[in-house]
């Protein structure tokens, strides 16, 4: 609320734009091939829908840290070792947050509920 209201002020009374001058913006090319664009929009979702399915099957405690792992592994081809880091950190911090500060406690899965863990 704050931000949105010292973004408000700035808008109504900042500085006028100089002439000549461009405002920040974000430049968009057309430069990618379609069936480019269509290959990284169904791996998008892909990976998205795949992190649904294990949130679903394995639960939000075990489902970050897996999709994370397996994202910077086979998508974005990140090093073992860095992939094993950034993965613990991840895993730490939400387990920090959300279990031990929080005190959030989440579904099982339907893998745990099936097998009765």
């Amino acid at each position: 609320m704050t931000l949105a209201m010292l973004q408000l002020a700035l808008e109504l009374f900042g500085a006028p734009e100089a002439a000549g001058e461009r405002a920040a913006e974000a430049e968009f090319s057309n430069e990618v091939p379609p069936e480019v664009g269509r290959r990284r929009a169904i791996a998008t979702f892909s990976w998205i829908a795949g992190f649904v399915l294990l949130v679903y099957l394995l639960s939000f405690p075990v489902a970050v840290p897996l999709f994370i792992f397996l994202y910077l592994r086979l998508q974005s081809k990140v090093s073992w070792p860095l992939s094993v880091v950034i993965t613990g950190l991840t895993w730490g911090f939400f387990h920090a947050l959300f279990e031990r500060l929080i005190r959030l406690q989440f579904e099982p899965g339907w893998v745990q509920i099936s097998l009765g863990l």
